[in-house]
């Protein structure tokens, strides 16, 4: 995570998916604002790349032109968790 000015940080989040693209990870183009966040899937792994500004954070925290870049890293390995079995049933 790192505090950046607005200006900058919209053109660094490009700069980051661009990279993440070139290396193999593939976007999800489901859900994702592109000048908000975007999220990508390789192997069993997830990225998640995103700006949130002063609505999202203690209000001394940041100023009105600053915003927080993140980027979160996870994999899910769901073989290790039981999964109970559902039916569903339509008429």
């Amino acid at each position: 995570m790192a505090v950046r000015e607005k200006s900058a940080a919209q053109s660094e989040m490009k700069a980051i998916c661009a990279d993440l693209e070139r290396q193999g990870w593939v976007l999800n183009p489901n859900g994702d604002s592109a000048d908000a966040s975007r999220s990508y899937k390789r192997g069993g792994w997830y990225m998640l790349v995103s700006t949130r500004g002063k609505t999202q954070a203690p209000s001394h925290t940041l100023s009105d032109a600053q915003t927080y870049l993140t980027m979160t890293g996870l994999q899910l390995n769901l073989s290790d968790i039981p999964i109970p079995e559902i039916t569903v049933r339509m008429r």
